[in-house]
């Protein structure tokens, strides 16, 4: 029985012992993996950071060789223009005759191919010694006999006195003044009048006000700017233009009978009131209304004769006929201010609408003539800012008109409204007072 017991038990420390072995088998197997994976990880680090490297220094060494190549390009290219310099001298030669003839200097005979560098040089020079009398020419005053212009288009002989190549004055017995391009190298007096700068200095005296006319060249002529009439600005903004217009004067008309309106509307009550007011509060009803029956029209000489032949009824009453009669005034008053308020919303949107439809011109004639003539896109452009200005031009002075004139209508009614209550609150206390004693001074007046 003893033995039975000790087996099992000798058993299971083997199993223990096994389990022991095997759990300490594991712990070195993790060990030796983090190991391995820590070295693996530091491995990998060091091979990224040298692939960094090695593609840094890569991108040094492509740079450096483009550098290099650049620079080789370039040497190749000055020991080409070392061996034979012919092709730059010619191209220089060329921009020189170039700028010789656009300032009217004959240019210089370019050499042949078969010339050789010297007589290329000596060409270079000859154009660099033109170019240099050029520019002593245009830096100093000269005076030679020619022709021009008069404003009238008649042709004239003179004396041209040129201010380097930037002015010129023209002297003759017909005319004198500042003298700009009439193209083709042509000259023409200019339109305002300086014919007494030019006058003074083909005599050698100053001028205390000198008037000129600086130009660039004489080959496109300047015209003179026309001032735009009312008429023409008019036209640029097209059939929307005109629709804008008509609505201005509208607007134009309304504000005068609205002025008008009110005008007649605030004549002044408050001398009337001075001696209505006593009247009424001393119970002399009959005369106050004979008084009223006399007064100046006008809605307040209305809603006040309205509230003086019904002060025998009810304050209630007398109330509900005074607001009805204010009521009967206010589309008097206000006749025409709603027409006002749309016009001055209507005009800017008319402005807009102009503004797209010019657009919409100028894209087609875009498309179908393209942008190299400036006056066939002028059209669309001009009607879409004329036509927003001239509804700005409308829209702004009706609303701002508009609601002055909007608040003296509404100052008038208050006016009205305040009479009317100071001839109801003087009946109220003309009801309250004690009757006068018979033979008081009251009573015989």
């Amino acid at each position: 029985m003893q033995r039975a017991e000790a087996k099992p038990s000798s058993l299971m420390d083997a199993y223990k012992k096994e389990f022991a072995f095997l759990e300490a088998e594991k712990q070195a197997l993790t060990d030796r993996r983090n190991a391995i994976r820590a070295e693996s990880n530091r491995k990998v680090g060091r091979g990224e950071a040298e692939i960094r490297g090695l593609q840094q220094r890569l991108l040094t060494l492509r740079g450096e060789a483009d550098r290099l190549e650049e620079e080789l390009r370039e040497l190749d290219s000055q020991a080409t223009s070392v061996d034979d310099p012919s092709g730059a001298l010619d191209e220089t030669l060329l921009r020189a005759n170039t700028s010789l003839e656009a300032a009217g200097v004959k240019p210089v005979k370019a050499p042949g191919e078969e010339e050789g560098v010297e007589e290329r040089l000596e060409a270079l020079q000859a154009a660099f010694e033109r170019g240099g009398g050029l520019i002593d020419r245009q830096s100093r005053t000269t005076r030679d006999e020619g022709s021009f212009f008069l404003v009238d288009g008649a042709r004239v002989d003179g004396e041209l006195l040129r201010i380097g190549a930037i002015a010129t004055y023209g002297v003759s017995d017909r005319g004198a003044g500042a003298l700009a391009p009439a193209g083709q190298g042509r000259l023409r007096l200019w339109f305002e009048e300086s014919g007494s700068s030019a006058r003074a200095l083909a005599t050698g005296a100053s001028a205390s006000n000198l008037r000129i006319f600086l130009h660039e060249s004489l080959e496109k002529g300047v015209e003179q700017k026309q001032e735009e009439t009312v008429l023409e600005f008019l036209e640029g903004g097209g059939v929307i233009g005109w629709v804008i217009v008509g609505l201005g004067g509208v607007a134009t008309l309304l504000i005068l009978i609205r002025v008008i309106i009110l005008l007649l509307a605030s004549a002044g009550i408050g001398g009337w009131m001075k001696v209505l007011v006593p009247l009424v509060e001393r119970g002399k009803f009959s005369e106050a209304q004979q008084l009223a029956l006399g007064w100046s029209r006008g809605p307040a000489s209305r809603v006040v004769r309205a509230a003086l032949l019904h002060l025998n009824h009810s304050r209630q009453q007398l109330e509900d006929i005074i607001s009805e009669s204010l009521l009967n005034e206010v589309p008097h008053l206000e006749r025409f201010a709603s027409a006002l308020t749309v016009i001055a919303a209507v005009a800017p949107l008319m402005g807009l609408l102009g503004t797209v439809t010019g657009m919409i011109s100028t894209f087609d004639v875009i498309t179908e003539y393209g942008t190299g003539d400036p006056k066939l896109l002028s059209g669309g452009i001009s009607e879409a800012l004329v036509t927003t200005e001239l509804g700005l031009i409308v829209a702004i002075p009706t609303l701002l008109i508009g609601t002055l004139l909007t608040s003296r209508s509404d100052s008038i009614l208050a006016d009205t409204e305040r009479a009317a209550l100071q001839i109801l609150n003087a009946a109220a206390r003309a009801a309250q007072a004690p009757p006068p004693l018979p033979g008081s001074p009251s009573e015989d007046a």
